[in-house]
């Protein structure tokens, strides 16, 4: 009796979020044909390397590797698995924010953190359009268990 309340009990662990999930572990090249913001930093259009650093940490790097620009971030879920690898920006006007991370095939990703001048437009009345740009991962990802 012990046993399988254990078991149903380890089975129930499984099905709540962030016990069991999937971390981007893989570089993401994108080529973005307008500019954008990462946290406080406006990059140009250009072509990119996106380097997850765990689940907290973002690096977007351009391709000559002359900036890297780090941000905070969080783990995000989509509404449904993206076929493809995309990056989801937030257009506020004229002022193009990167959002999210997802790869394909998985609804795990991550968020970056609003910046000071995203807050500032939201609190002034500006409303975000959202639209996503497709991606190459590098590598495979990997799934891993949380502590």
């Amino acid at each position: 009796m012990n046993k399988i309340c254990l078991t149903l009990a380890f089975a129930a662990l499984s099905l709540l979020p962030g016990v069991a999930n999937a971390q981007i572990i893989t570089n993401i090249d994108a080529d973005i044909p307008f500019q954008f913001v990462v946290g406080d930093t406006t990059l140009p259009a250009g072509k990119y390397i996106i380097e997850p650093r765990g689940e907290e940490e973002i690096a977007v790097v351009s391709n000559n590797g002359r900036t890297t620009v780090m941000h905070t971030c969080i783990r995000a879920v989509a509404h449904s698995e993206p076929d493809k690898t995309e990056l989801i920006f937030r257009r506020y006007g004229n002022h193009e924010f990167l959002y999210k991370v997802f790869l394909g095939g998985e609804s795990n990703g991550l968020e970056l953190t609003q910046s000071k001048l995203e807050h500032e437009l939201i609190k002034g009345g500006q409303k975000a359009v959202e639209h996503s740009r497709e991606a190459k991962s590098r590598k495979s990802h990997k799934s891993h268990t949380s502590d």
